[in-house]
């Protein structure tokens, strides 16, 4: 349960344990055992009055039970390495009197010019194991077993009764440097971990999955809606594109009738000029009138020359060049010259185009 913590101290000749929930202490118990054999049995029966919600406990280890020595002059090694080194050598930095030992190290930063250095700490097994039983007994699982001389002193702990002082420190302890655990908790505080590492992952692919079906699923909908909502809307579209279609067709229609409006008045105004400046001896074969006010004009006349110059003299034209050379032809049984001819007509102000 998220908050609730248990901190259980083992010392010599008594046990105290102490829970707290969201940092305060709600429970806590002590009791006295006789030799390593009564301690599971007692530790398991305190264990056992614990309020509900505790299912995990730490285990702080007295001065009395737990050895702990800084060593100078040992190989420098890792940690996982030095552990091991420490464990296959444990007679020659722990008195064992018979009994195997449960051991930890932690390397510490080494003197200028020594060897290695490091916190070691001990245990006796058979004190270690009865910890473990007693705890599996109550139905607890044991975070920690940690020598009480590597914890920090906690204010809070010290506060009431200093008779749970220390069980209450390991209960509010967050990090510890050395963890006193045989071989078998060890394994299986990793088995416990590689599940829980498990089972987060899983979590966060089921997540991951479910964000993306989500999403999957509002793109969708959200495609859908749109779907139905153009649907909905194309024959409005469709008939505001017939209308601009329309609309186009009618602005271009009246483009093309003002074009052809202008060009009817240019057109009525340059064949009267040309009227009156032709003499009844000329005609015409090819009229070109162009909206922008220029032309061409093709024909026969006497005199090509002379037809020129009259029609410069009319002042209805200008820039006035013969297109190509004058050739005489026979026209009719008469000899003309035919020749081409460009103007520009010759606007006044105010005349419309």
């Amino acid at each position: 349960m998220v908050g609730t913590r248990l901190g259980i101290a083992v010392e010599e000749g008594r046990v105290s344990a102490a829970a707290l929930r969201l940092g305060r202490l709600v429970w806590a118990a002590e009791a006295t055992y006789a030799d390593v054999t009564d301690l599971a049995h007692v530790l398991a029966s305190l264990a056992a009055e614990r309020p509900r919600g505790h299912r995990r406990a730490r285990v702080a280890l007295g001065p009395g039970l737990a050895r702990v020595k800084e060593v100078d002059g040992l190989p420098k090694l890792r940690r996982a390495d030095l552990v091991a080194h420490v464990r296959l050598t444990s007679r020659r930095y722990f008195l064992q009197n018979g009994v195997a030992l449960v051991t930890d190290a932690l390397p510490l930063r080494a003197r200028p010019g020594g060897g290695g250095r490091a916190l070691l700490a001990a245990a006796p097994l058979p004190l270690v194991e009865a910890v473990t039983t007693g705890l599996e007994a109550a139905g607890l699982a044991c975070d920690a077993i940690i020598p009480s001389q590597t914890l920090a002193r906690i204010a809070a702990a010290s506060e009431g009764d200093e008779r749970f002082g220390d069980a209450r420190t390991v209960a509010m302890a967050r990090r510890w440097q050395l963890v006193l655990a045989p071989d078998g908790a060890r394994a299986e505080r990793a088995r416990r971990d590689r599940r829980a590492l498990g089972v987060w992952a899983l979590l966060a692919t089921a997540s991951m999955v479910l964000a993306g079906a989500s999403w999957f699923g509002a793109s969708l909908r959200q495609e859908r809606t749109t779907v139905r909502e153009i649907a909905r809307l194309r024959p409005a579209f469709e008939v505001a594109l017939d209308v601009r279609r329309d609309l186009d067709a009618t602005t271009e229609a009246l483009g093309v009738l003002a074009a052809a409006e202008r060009t009817r008045h240019f057109r009525a105004r340059v064949l009267a000029s040309l009227a009156d400046a032709l003499p009844d001896s000329a005609f015409l074969v090819n009229l070109r009138l162009n909206a922008d006010g220029t032309g061409s004009m093709a024909g026969y006349a006497p005199r090509a020359a002379v037809l020129v110059t009259r029609l410069g003299r009319s002042q209805r034209f200008q820039d006035l060049a013969l297109d190509g050379p004058v050739t005489r032809e026979a026209v009719a049984g008469r000899e003309w010259e035919r020749f081409a001819v460009r103007f520009r007509e010759a606007r006044t102000e105010g005349s419309p185009r």
